[in-house]
Formats: structure tokens, sequence, C-alpha cells
């Protein structure tokens, strides 16, 4: 599972690095590792150390996925060509998806959860998202983060209870924060949302928004096999402004709150 105890730790330390543990205080190390965010404290008493896990195999989703309950993609552009596009590739992601996912359960308070098989993996982590049994997993695929989104069906009945938006704000947020603190150069412009295509018949490929050319309010995104195409109702949920989405919901009530008041108004005219 990832999670070991302090005198765990403690005995692979001093396994690995006999002669170089006399001397060294073990809560400083541990104080290294959660300001490095290597490992984190769980609310059961243990610390979590994603980097231990044994990996998967990344499969892609298939055709009804995407449409359905497509995933969202989020990569690290590695700069621009001259002729003015994206390279094809993103930064490897090897180090800053550990980062990441600490970062979002000390910060989001997001709860740790096994896979759908039961198990933990490095490249694959799942969490349980508020008190409810809606569930995100994140996997890291090298080049690009996958995000997939699975909704109870409760959920997904009741409007505003779970925002997709809100998920993408937080990863982004957590990959920013956790860049920013390594990489010197970093800028918020370098990071890419994107989806699957399955355009033309063939096979699964990313698109993704680019800086200056697309933009994300109007919903559209340009394919290299097709051009500009429009994303799918269901891809739109990633990119809805989380904060106009809990305002408008914040304006239903009060119209609902004032139609009562209204009729409970008339109500009292008709008596009187």
């Amino acid at each position: 599972t990832g999670k070991f105890k302090v005198e765990d730790i403690e005995w692979i330390l001093k396994k690995r690095r006999k002669k170089c543990m006399h001397g060294i205080d073990l809560k400083k190390i541990i104080c290294l590792l959660k300001h490095l965010h290597i490992l984190t404290e769980t609310k059961d008493g243990f610390y979590f150390l994603p980097c231990v896990l044994k990996s998967t195999e990344h499969q892609l989703p298939s055709a009804m996925e995407i449409d359905k309950e497509p995933p969202m993609l989020i990569r690290l552009n590695t700069g621009i060509n001259p002729n003015g596009s994206d390279y094809p590739f993103g930064l490897n992601t090897f180090g800053l998806f550990f980062s990441m996912i600490i970062h979002l359960i000390n910060v989001h308070h997001w709860e740790l959860v096994a896979c759908d098989d039961g198990k933990y993996y490095r490249n694959k982590i799942t969490f349980r998202i508020g008190s409810d049994e809606d569930k995100i997993t994140i996997i890291d695929c090298l080049q690009h983060f996958e995000v997939r989104a699975f909704p109870t069906a409760d959920t997904a009945r009741q409007a505003g209870k779970f925002h997709h938006s809100t998920v993408r704000e937080a990863i982004e947020e957590a990959i920013k924060n956790v860049c920013m603190s390594h990489i010197a150069n970093f800028s918020s412009d370098d990071l890419r949302v994107g989806f699957y295509c399955t355009c033309c018949g063939g096979p699964v490929h990313c698109i993704y928004f680019r800086p200056g050319k697309d933009d994300m309010n109007t919903k559209r995104i340009y394919c290299n096999l097709k051009g500009l195409t429009t994303l799918s109702q269901y891809q739109r949920k990633w990119l809805e402004d989380a904060e106009k989405l809990v305002i408008a919901k914040g304006k239903v009530i009060l119209i609902v709150f004032y139609m009562l008041l209204l009729r409970v108004a008339k109500r009292f005219v008709v008596v009187c």
C-alpha cells in the first residue's frame, strides 16, 4: 500500500545507509522528505511513500469511455518550435507525479483509496472526493497526466454536487505549486490541458489547447488530423468555471426563495 510506520522508515534507512545513519535525527529526515513532497502522514498514523509502489501498465480508454466520461489530459510544455507550434511531446513527468499526489493529500485532503483491483500503484492513484463515493483516478503516462472521473449515479443526477472543473483546478494548482518550488523558470503558461481524440475513425491521439491560438472559453480545440473541432458536452465539464457554477447555483437558490416568499405573500393577502 506504500504506507509505513516510523519504525519501518528507520529500518529501511539503517539497512541502506548503515554508516551514514550514525548521529542523524530521523525526525529531521522525515521533515525533509515532507518538505520535498516525497512522503506525507496519513490519518491512520502511517507515512505514505508513493515512489516505492509497483507500477502498472497503462491502457488507453475505449472510444465509448472517451465519449461518455472523457478523461482530461494535463502536460507540461517543452517549449515552442521555430515555426511557432508546440513540440509534440510534453516534459517527462517522472518525480512530479509523486509530489503532486502528496500536495493533493496535504492541501486538499483528498482521501487515498485502492484502485478497482484493490491495489495501489506508483503511476496510478485513486482518490475519494468529498463525503460521497465519487472517485478520481490520476495516471502518470510519462509525458502527460490522465485524469479520469468516476462520479456516482446519485451525484450525476444531482446538479452542482460534483464539478469536474473543481478537480481540474485543484490538480493545476498542485502542479504549479510543486513546479514553482522545484523549477526556477516555470511559468503557469507551460501547462497544457487536452483530451483524447477519436476523430476520423483512426487511433486514439492527444489534442491540446494551443497558447495564444485556442481559447478554452470557446470550447473549440485544434486537432492535427481534423483541424479546428468542437468539444463534446462531456469534455466541456472539465473546462467550466467552478466559481461561476457556484454563483449560478446561489442565484437559483435565491430565485426559489423569492418565489416561495411571493406565494406566501399572495396567500396572506387573500386571507386578509
